[in-house]
């Protein structure tokens, strides 16, 4: 009984989460002095159908004149601070998001799924360079304090023992493993303020720079810049904290949600 009761609960929760009712990303608007934002909620692993709607709304965006497209991308720094981000992180993480994504029958995001090949497409994300400088400052802090000193973020085992779990031998675990997949996608973008508490300064504090100094980063340059009407692509466990951010900085600033787009 009691296993029959386990396996309709996880049945419930796939037929929720990965079927019936997948998680959507939210798109906002702000209006902040003469600048309007629209912000496009995005994950790093999706249905290309996904893609396809965020692309959609760039081309939207971009047809009317003077708007601007600004989008996340590690920009690629000088060779030492490309290496020593994949030490830190223990692998590459395009190739990481492409084999999970195809154990999930899903695609990784990428430029050519999200992007135009437009000259009003501004990447305003920190370089490696930049990012390994705060990381190491953060991480000599938190040694300081903490006495903690975490050397790589996955370490070799856990990536090798992810990397067996997923190894399927029939089409029948493979399907299942698709659906459960999917599931623990569609959970943690649902309840992604959970997971964004839990992460900023609880676990290393990596989280705290890719996290809580990009998004500083990002508000600096639309400070920065001249431009009125701005699309912005960026992970959706960054939008609270951009949004804050700005209202930080224009206590009459609007929020308005406009609509969501469907993970898969």
């Amino acid at each position: 009984i009691c296993s029959a009761l386990s396996y309709l609960m996880m049945g419930a929760f796939v037929y929720q989460y990965a079927i019936h009712n997948p998680a959507r990303l939210p798109i906002y608007k702000v209006e902040t002095g003469d600048k309007t934002i629209t912000l496009i909620s995005m994950v790093h692993i999706a249905s290309p159908e996904f893609y396809q709607n965020v692309q959609n709304k760039v081309r939207d965006h971009l047809s009317k004149s003077g708007s601007v497209v600004y989008y996340e991308w590690v920009q690629s720094g000088s060779a030492s601070g490309n290496t020593r981000l994949k030490e830190i992180l223990n692998t590459d993480l395009s190739e990481f998001y492409d084999e999970i994504a195809d154990h999930a029958a899903l695609v990784s995001q990428g430029e050519e799924n999200t992007l135009t090949k437009s000259d009003r497409e501004y990447n305003i994300d920190m370089t490696s360079d930049e990012i390994v400088r705060l990381y190491e400052a953060r991480k000599e802090k938190s040694v300081r304090e903490n006495n903690e000193n975490i050397q790589v973020l996955f370490s070799n085992e856990d990536l090798s023992d992810l990397r067996t779990l997923l190894e399927t031998k029939t089409e029948r675990e493979k399907q299942l493993q698709i659906l459960l997949l999917r599931t623990l996608f569609s959970m943690s973008t649902r309840h992604q303020a959970f997971f964004g508490q839990e992460i900023i300064g609880g676990w290393d504090p990596f989280f705290d720079t890719i996290l809580i100094d990009r998004n500083q980063y990002v508000v600096d340059t639309i400070q920065k810049r001249g431009d009125k009407d701005i699309l912005i692509l960026y992970g959706s466990l960054h939008m609270p904290g951009i949004i804050d951010l700005l209202r930080s900085k224009d206590p009459s600033l609007t929020q308005q949600f406009v609509e969501s787009l469907p993970l898969f």
